[in-house]
Order: structure tokens, then sequence, then C-alpha cells
């Protein structure tokens, strides 16, 4: 009897042996064949333990401007809450983070955390300390450059323009004709910088809080010009109902573009070659991209802000 037992016990083990050796190999990561396709066996099963991937308990954690439509913005997972005590997760809706989570999807990671920042310069100051592992709203300049690093080529551009009512429209073509001129532009879109050196010192420009708060300086006749991002004021001008009331100039007064980019100290830079390749994809078609952003143009059109979660007894 005794035999017998020790003979189950050792059959066990071996049993147990096998299936933990099963359990651990790759086929127990679960990761497709798009995971990583040119690293060896090892190095798929190290990397399939960071950064979201399939074995992974961390998340790839990604950041970008929370309001600032149609590229991207904030939105609660649910806006009519159950209870006083509901709990509510934030995501980023918009034409980039559609893009992002897709080719993160598409590399095999599968834990994606995304958080919010209120402005460009913490969203910055996050990526310096590799709080973040993509910022996927990042302009060129120094200050950029020196905590992140950049994915070329830029996925799109996004004009700064030049917007007047339509019953005194302004032309721009160079900066002499906005000579004498008063402009506002918005202060969290940090377009002031960018602008002021290249305009006349006779243009006065002021930062206004706020696209909504902006355009009403404009309507009001306190300015004679907006300066924002061609996309972003139509959006607003749409939420707010005076777009048929604009002019917008033909011509930018900056040519910017947007880029995708990784902290210099995410722990995730093993995937950026992976991400880049995947993420260009959805850049490539004009056709759908001027459909896909027609459609989040529309979409903020419709609900001109970001929702409060609220809660109501009735």
């Amino acid at each position: 009897m005794f035999k017998d037992n020790f003979f189950k016990i050792s059959l066990s083990k071996v049993c147990l042996t096998a299936l933990l050796g099963v359990f651990f190999t790759s086929d127990a990561f679960a990761y497709g064949s798009n995971f990583l396709p040119d690293k060896t066996t090892k190095e798929r099963e190290r990397l399939a333990l960071k950064c979201g991937a399939p074995a992974s308990h961390d998340p790839f954690v990604i950041g970008g401007f929370v309001n600032y439509p149609p590229f991207s913005w904030k939105m609660p997972s649910r806006v009519k809450l159950r209870s006083r005590d509901d709990v509510v997760t934030w995501s980023y809706d918009g034409f980039v983070p559609e893009a992002v989570r897709s080719a993160l999807h598409d590399i095999g990671i599968e834990k994606i955390t995304e958080v919010m920042y209120d402005n460009s310069e913490d969203l910055r100051h996050a990526a310096q300390k590799g709080a973040v592992d993509i910022v996927f709203t990042a302009f060129y300049d120094v200050k950029t450059q020196a905590s992140m690093d950049l994915i070329y080529p830029a996925y799109f551009g996004n004009p700064i323009n030049l917007f007047s009512l339509k019953e005194n429209p302004i032309e721009y073509n160079e900066p002499k004709d906005l000579v004498g001129k008063m402009g506002a532009v918005r202060k969290e879109e940090t377009t002031y910088s960018l602008v002021r050196g290249i305009l006349p010192t006779d243009t006065k420009i002021i930062e206004i809080e706020g696209a909504k708060a902006t355009f009403e300086k404009l309507l009001s006749g306190e300015v004679d010009f907006v300066i924002t991002g061609r996309y972003a004021g139509i959006a607003e001008a749409k939420a707010m109902g005076i777009y048929d009331k604009l002019y917008v100039a033909k011509n930018p007064v900056r040519a910017l573009k947007f880029f995708a980019a990784f902290s210099k100290l995410s722990r995730c830079t093993e995937f950026k070659p992976y991400f880049d390749k995947e993420f260009h994809k959805y850049f490539t078609n004009k056709e759908e991209l001027k459909n896909r952003m027609k459609k989040y143009i529309d979409k903020w059109a419709e609900i001109g802000e970001i929702p409060v979660p609220y809660y109501s007894e009735e």
C-alpha cells in the first residue's frame, strides 16, 4: 500500500512538473505572431512580462491633451451615476487616441492606462520623470527633445490659422498683414510663444483661457482675429454654433506638425520601433484621414463640452 501511495505521489509530481513546464513555455504567454516577431523566443518571453504585454502586471501608460478636440479630449466611463459611490474612470476620445490604442494592440500590448494632464507643461514634466511611456500630441521644440524621443516622421499636420469674422475678414499672407491689429490666442494651446516672435511688434496678442472665451472676444469685437489650430478652431466654432460667422485664412501663421513620442525614461523603449511601424499605418490613407477628422469634428460639435458625471435620485 505504501508503495502504491508513493507511486501515486511520484506520478502526481511528474504530472505537475509537466504541467508547470507547459505553463512556463512561451505558449503560456499566449502572444501571437505579431508580438515582436524578430525577437528570439527568450527575448519575447522577457518582454511579455513588461509594459502591458500579455503576461505583464504593469500597464503601458499613454498621455496627451485632455481638452484639445478634435485631436483628443477626456471622457468619463459613465455620465449618469448609479449611486453616489459609483466609480468613474476617464479615457481619451478623439482623432489620435483611437490610432494609439489600435497600434499598441497590433503589437500585442493589452493593458493600457490613460493618464490625464490639464496642460502641455504638466504632460512634459511627466515625460521627463518617466511617468508616461508615450505622449501622442508632441510638438517639435527644444523642451520636447530634452525629455522625449520623437517618432519620425510627424503623423499629422496641425496648421495654426487665423480666424476672423466674415463681415470683416482678414486674409493672412505675411506678418505685415496684421500690423496695428489685435488678436487672441488660447492659453491652454500654448500658441503665444509660437507666433509672438514672427508677428509685427505693434500687433497686440492676448492670451485667453478656453476656446469659448477666446472666440467670444472675437464676436464682441474686442479683438480682430483669433489664432488657433485649424482643426481645433473649426471643431470649437461648430460646437458654439458660430462657424458660419467666421472666415478661416487660407495660409497658416505657423505650419506645425504633431509627433508621437516616447519618454526617454520610459521602461518601454524596446517597443518603440514596433509601435512606430503600426502607428503610422493609421495615417497613410488621406481619404480615410479626412473622413476620420470629420467624424471627430462632428462628434465634438455635437457634445460641445466634456461631460460632468452626476448622480440623481430621480
